[in-house]
């Protein structure tokens, strides 16, 4: 994915990246993950527009300038309910990929499907 115009959904762990200080989007925008190790990246719904991607990186990675990792939580008092909706999606959605990778049925390893989240 091309970061032209992308809101950057970036965790590590159950922490968010966000501005230090007020921007007009709560989000890093064209972050192109900062150069900070990217463990696990998946396509979310587009916000207005505008491409957002979900990104879990290491449990050691420090911040970029300007920026610091909050609780989900913190982040829901900051913003608005369409902005937490989607933050809480890329978080459950990382998760979920995190935590499915095999069939707990047969063991073989799940495939990502192109046209849903199957």
């Amino acid at each position: 994915m091309s970061s032209a115009d992308t809101y950057w959904f970036l965790f590590r762990g159950g922490e968010l990246l966000v501005p230090t200080e007020s921007q007009a989007d709560p989000i890093p925008r064209n972050a192109d993950g900062f150069g900070l190790p990217i463990v696990q990246w998946l396509e979310l719904e587009p916000l207005d527009g505008v491409a957002c991607c979900a990104v879990a990186t290491a449990a050691d990675a420090e911040p970029p300038s300007g920026y610091r990792f909050i609780p989900l939580r913190a982040f829901a008092a900051t913003v608005t309910p369409e902005w937490f909706d989607l933050a809480g999606r890329a978080s459950q959605l990382l998760e979920w990929d995190r935590t499915h990778r095999f069939c707990g049925r047969c063991g073989t390893a799940t495939e990502r499907v192109a046209t849903e989240r199957a």
